[in-house]
């Protein structure tokens, strides 16, 4: 697929990891030239071979490629393309596989990614998405000087359940690929079989050495769209900004009123306004609102839990101080595009 036929997204797995079992290798062929690009210059191994290590639980082969070792195009690995993984594999000359061997493959983790074609500068919905609150069961990082913003399931605590949604302008970070240059990727890492297995929408299923190890291509077959899902689990929170119209019926000119006023005068509740009048006082930042009420807290819920009600007023305050209407929009049009 080329960049001229992309008209609203591209989905597929940017890299992945996959076990190869013995008899996937073709016969008579010597053993795989085993690497790690990152040990040592990674410009004298094949475009998007990462990484070819023995797997001593089962005597294959791990293997792990990006999706760019499919050429100069910006696809990513879907289930159309994956005998051209294949072929790229062969043609390295670092492993031979037998024709069938994508059949044998079991996946390990995997980038799911999904490539959104927006209608203005990516970093524009990105501002956006970084700026707003999106509740309390995510953590967001943001990266100083990029607009790169990262999601981490914040109550699985590091475990195996911790899923991480990382969003960025692949048409700045393409590194020599030509991408459309309205590209906003959306990538979800999946890194065990328990993430790979609740987000595909794949059955357990066991042997009796334990887990089953799940086949590559029944992943790619899965009609989950986990991009999406975590996406839309991660802006739950996010409202529709109220649109306040401030005319004066005295003069032919509109009365310039400060924001912060205004957006006051639409709360109404006792409970909103106190909440309020703390956040202006800890600048808008729920970081700072939580060193300004901990010292008066009874009891100790943690910090997400006590600043998730700031929060839901934090989210409507930055809707409507950005007079975000059209860029409410935005986050539709996304929402739309990643549901495809």
């Amino acid at each position: 697929m080329t960049t001229d036929n992309i008209t609203t997204s591209n989905r597929g797995i940017d890299s992945v990891k996959l076990l190869f079992p013995l008899d996937s290798l073709a016969s008579g062929s010597t053993k795989p030239r085993v690497f790690k690009s990152g040990q040592r210059n990674k410009n004298q191994f094949p475009e998007g071979l990462i990484s070819i290590l023995p797997d001593y639980y089962s005597a294959g082969y791990n293997v792990e490629v990006k999706s760019s070792i499919l050429g100069e195009s910006t696809q990513l690995i879907h289930s159309g393309n994956v005998q051209i993984v294949l072929e790229k594999l062969n043609a390295s000359g670092y492993i031979n596989l037998v024709s069938d061997a994508m059949s044998k493959a079991c996946i390990q983790s995997g980038d799911f990614t999904t490539d959104v074609i927006t209608e203005d500068d990516p970093d524009e919905y990105l501002r956006l998405i970084k700026a707003l609150y999106t509740g309390v069961r995510y953590r967001k990082e943001t990266y100083r000087g990029k607009e790169n913003v990262t999601f981490y399931y914040d109550l699985a605590k590091g475990g195996p359940n911790k899923v991480k949604l990382t969003l960025y302008n692949k048409g700045v970070q393409s590194k020599g690929r030509v991408f459309h240059p309205h590209t906003l990727r959306f990538e979800v890492r999946l890194k065990n079989y328990k993430q790979l297995r609740k987000h595909l929408g794949l059955t357990e299923s066991k042997s009796g050495d334990g887990i089953k190890p799940i086949s590559f291509l029944e992943a790619l077959g899965s009609k989950m769209n986990p991009v999406f899902n975590i996406y839309n689990d991660v802006t739950q929170e996010i409202y529709q900004p109220s649109v306040v119209s401030v005319p004066n019926p005295f003069q032919c000119i509109s009365t310039t009123i400060d924001k912060q006023v205004l957006f006051r005068g639409t709360l109404t509740s006792r409970k909103e306004l106190e909440r309020y009048a703390l956040l202006k006082e800890a600048g808008y930042s729920l970081d700072n609102l939580y060193s300004l009420v901990k010292p008066t807290l009874k009891s100790f819920p943690g910090k997400a839990r006590t600043v998730a009600p700031y929060g839901a007023v934090l989210a409507n305050f930055n809707m409507y101080n950005a007079q975000l209407q059209p860029e409410y929009n935005r986050l539709l049009e996304i929402n739309e595009k990643l549901r495809l």
